[in-house]
């Protein structure tokens, strides 16, 4: 578990040491500052506010403003917010406050104005390891104001990678859908894996809405959709969506089921992107799947999305059984379709799928192999649309 105390002393002895170099005026921000040219450099450590010196409401403002936008396909959304006030709005700064900040840092030509301190604070490249050390000396110098604790707090979380974020919304554009995605996704506790989104759900996503058109539609008889393991329910989600952009959503049934823990965040999402009453998500345990027929009876399901199922030696043979047990016999229509990140350390796990699909007598339709980008950086997929093999 990542502990912010832990880094008291680090911090304290970077921090402490580059502030030996500032003095302080006693008006506004340090005397440093008069020496800064107005170029376009990006900020430094010194162009954050001391902890020293600067009011609360002027560190309270930056901390804001280094705030990660929100995410879009795994990316920070650089483009989405278009003007100061918006900015302002977003990250819950007052003009009062905002009035604050320019005049303390007057006299730093680079950030004397809102566009200045509004764009090249929140774009700074200061690595990771000097941010976390001005975060954690904020936090231990300013213990007593709540609002600096929970903004730096966050920034600490943030700054320490996905694991160790808080709850957060995220935002995915997906191929040939007009409508935006959003997720909801609560802080990954207990290593909680199905409450994040995961970039093989964002690359069947694309693949998928990429396919269906009216076209598609009239050539596939289907309308049962089941998704297994849905986790905050992109794939499922961006496929109604796209149903509903087209005018049928209302022809089709579609079930989105993930393990009991899962799925209220899972309903949560569906609620959110406005498909309530429109998509089922409920229980569906891959070693216990009776609650299930029994609440939807033993009819199978035309199309089954699955999307990164495999993280433990017993998973190749549970997806199996599922799509086994759950895809319709029509060879001709029925498709399960089926995205797989190359994890170094689950290749046998991949080999073991592939086998045991083979001896369930299913083929492959279609393979792709693609890149794409997770919360850690580039990742390698393979697709695969399956049906069952001709008696």
């Amino acid at each position: 578990m990542f502990d912010p105390l832990d880094l008291y002393e680090v911090a304290e002895a970077n921090v402490e040491e580059t502030l030996t170099f500032v003095e302080s005026n006693s008006v506004g921000a340090p005397e440093y500052y008069e020496n800064k040219i107005d170029d376009d450099s990006p900020i430094d450590i010194l162009d954050l506010p001391s902890i020293r010196y600067a009011p609360e409401n002027v560190v309270l403002c930056v901390l804001r403003l280094l705030r990660p936008n929100t995410q879009v396909n795994f990316h920070a959304d650089t483009e989405g917010v278009v003007s100061i006030d918006s900015i302002r709005k977003q990250k819950e700064i007052s003009e009062n406050v905002m009035d604050e900040v320019i005049n303390w840092y007057g006299p730093n030509a680079r950030l004397n104005t809102v566009e200045k301190i509004f764009t090249k604070i929140p774009s700074n490249s200061l690595s990771k390891d000097t941010l976390l050390s001005y975060y954690t000396s904020v936090l231990k110098h300013f213990t007593d104001n709540k609002d600096i604790v929970k903004e730096v707090t966050l920034r600490i979380s943030e700054n320490c990678g996905r694991n160790a974020m808080p709850s957060t919304y995220r935002e995915f554009q997906i191929n040939n859908l007009k409508k935006i995605v959003k997720l909801f996704e609560p802080s990954l506790t207990n290593d909680n894996l199905g409450w994040k989104t995961w970039g093989s759900s964002l690359i069947l996503s694309n693949i998928l809405c990429d396919r269906i058109d009216e076209n598609f539609l009239k050539s596939f008889n289907g309308k049962r959709i089941l998704e297994l393991g849905s986790g905050t329910g992109l794939v499922g989600i961006s496929v109604a969506s796209k149903l509903e952009e087209i005018g049928v959503l209302d022809e089709y049934e579609i079930y989105l089921t993930d393990l009991p823990e899962i799925v209220t965040n899972l309903e949560k999402n569906i609620s959110i992107n406005q498909l309530a009453n429109r998509v089922v998500s409920d229980v569906l345990d891959w070693t216990n799947p009776e609650s299930f027929v029994s609440n939807y009876g033993d009819t199978r399901f035309d199309v089954l999305l699955i999307s990164d199922p495999i993280y433990s030696s017993k998973h190749p043979q549970w997806v199996v059984n599922m799509i086994d047990n759950f895809l319709s016999q029509d060879n001709h229509q029925a498709r399960c379709y089926l995205q797989i990140p190359i994890r170094d350390k689950f290749a046998n796990e991949r080999e073991n799928l592939k086998k045991l699909l083979v001896d369930k007598n299913f083929e492959v339709v279609k393979e792709m192999y693609s890149k794409g980008f997770d919360d850690w950086g580039e990742v390698k997929y393979y697709y695969r649309e399956l049906k069952r093999k001709s008696d």
